[in-house]
């Protein structure tokens, strides 16, 4: 009751409040270099779907180019709105149900070894449409606890420097130093 006589219910789409301003200035101070930007979101699909908006929109905003697509890993689960079940291992989301309405995205292996990293490196080099990579680091918790090592995150990261292609790690599920970091 004493939090509703506070602080009712507001949609942050535009507007905002004190406790919104406090736990965002609490927030940054917490993050690493500059980044002092917070955007607050109701659910996990929904902060991994404002990603990848955000990303085609970096692109449009800096050059002008359409960048429409993504590339996801075998494995990988990203949540359950159209957009994030299009960058879902598409062997695990419910295609049968809505794999027709979902727009195609890239998909490949995780580049845990030299030979995966090729894969990854080839697929960005022959695809210039690509907006950002994403990646759930270092563990795919809806995949079976799938984990993997700092060195693959490693890989994703300088390949998609090379290419000049935006990387998004969901942490979602993984972030908030829940696996020690």
């Amino acid at each position: 009751r004493q939090q509703l006589e506070t602080m009712p219910h507001v949609m942050l789409g535009g507007l905002a409040h004190e406790q919104a301003y406090r736990l965002a200035s609490r927030l940054a101070a917490m993050l690493p270099g500059d980044l002092s930007k917070v955007f607050f979101c109701e659910s996990g699909s929904v902060a991994v779907e404002v990603a990848l908006k955000i990303a085609v929109q970096y692109w449009r905003n800096t050059t002008g180019a359409v960048r429409p697509k993504f590339l996801a890993f075998r494995g990988g689960y990203h949540g359950d709105t159209f957009a994030t079940m299009s960058v879902c291992d598409p062997g695990d989301r419910m295609d049968a149900l809505f794999g027709p309405a979902l727009p195609a995205q890239y998909i490949a292996n995780l580049p845990t070894d030299e030979t995966r990293a090729g894969e990854l490196e080839e697929l960005l080099s022959r695809h210039k449409d690509i907006a950002a990579v994403i990646v759930e680091p270092l563990l795919q918790g809806a995949a079976g606890m799938r984990m993997h090592d700092a060195d693959t995150l490693q890989r994703i990261r300088a390949a998609c420097d090379r290419h000049g292609v935006l990387l998004i790690f969901d942490e979602i599920f993984t972030g908030f130093g829940r696996l020690g970091g």
